[in-house]
């Protein structure tokens, strides 16, 4: 069965110009505010995927002027935004992450393991990151915040593809590239075990962009993951993972959980 393609988020709602109209009229908003950097396209995200919860935006005793300034703006745009409604964006959300799941076959775009089979939840994400690593030229930065929103820069990976990604930039894009041309990937299952292996593909050109989607993701900790898994050793995973579910709006608290994760997984992984 054919798949339909949409080209804007807002294409997902059943009556943009009637019923739905208010929530066309709140992500427009927001979606212009994170793109003419009125407000950082991590706080417009955060507001967006908890359905319109104002993200909690703590002091820090090292913030300057203009930072605590920046967070009280932002506090203020998003509460006048949601005008009362603590879920305004919630159906959008969901409508975009269903069209996705079934876009992607319930699977993930990086790993290709079933979503919802492992760890606790799912993540939509930037395929160009909306907030680019530290260092990123002002070039990476711009096309960041014009690809926040947009629906040809979203896919959906597990927490574990999305937590390894963090705000790196890669070379492979799901929605333009297909994924066994680039990543030999095999299961091996039994009635008590699953092995998962992953290889990059030898020939010129796609090796390079396999290779990067190995080293980014870091593929090969997933075929440890598995083998925990089927050893009933990857308890303390699944609390972590949970923990960064709890945490979605509270950005430098599951940014620290994000770190905690990485560096649990990269100890358990390097023998």
């Amino acid at each position: 069965m054919s798949k339909k393609t949409f080209n804007d988020v807002l294409e997902l709602l059943d009556d943009p110009t009637g019923t739905d109209k208010a929530t066309v009229e709140i992500f427009d908003k927001l979606r212009v505010a994170a793109s003419n950097g009125k407000i950082s396209t991590t706080h417009a995200w955060a507001f967006f995927s908890t359905g319109g919860e104002v993200p909690v935006l703590k002091k820090n005793p090292k913030d300057t002027p203009q930072v605590i300034k920046e967070k009280k703006d932002t506090t203020a745009f998003l509460k006048k935004l949601k005008n009362g409604n603590s879920r305004c964006l919630k159906a959008l959300k969901e409508k975009l992450k269903s069209h996705l799941f079934e876009k992607q076959d319930g699977f993930c775009c990086y790993c290709k393991r079933q979503l919802y089979m492992h760890g606790r939840a799912i993540n939509i994400d930037h395929i160009f990151p909306k907030n680019p690593a530290e260092g990123a030229s002002q070039v990476d930065i711009l096309k960041g915040k014009s690809l926040c929103f947009d629906i040809r820069n979203l896919t959906l990976c597990c927490i574990d593809c999305n937590t390894q990604k963090n705000n790196k930039l890669h070379i492979y894009n799901p929605n333009l590239h297909e994924y066994s041309d680039y990543i030999d990937y095999r299961i091996v299952l039994t009635n008590k075990i699953k092995i998962v292996s992953y290889k990059s593909n030898t020939r010129p050109v796609y090796c390079d962009i396999g290779d990067n989607l190995l080293d980014v993701f870091k593929l090969v900790h997933y075929e440890y993951r598995n083998i925990l898994a089927t050893l009933e050793l990857d308890a303390m995973l699944k609390i972590i993972e949970s923990s960064i579910i709890n945490t979605e709006d509270d950005e430098e608290l599951s940014m620290k959980i994000r770190e905690f994760y990485n560096s649990y997984i990269n100890e358990i992984t390097r023998y």
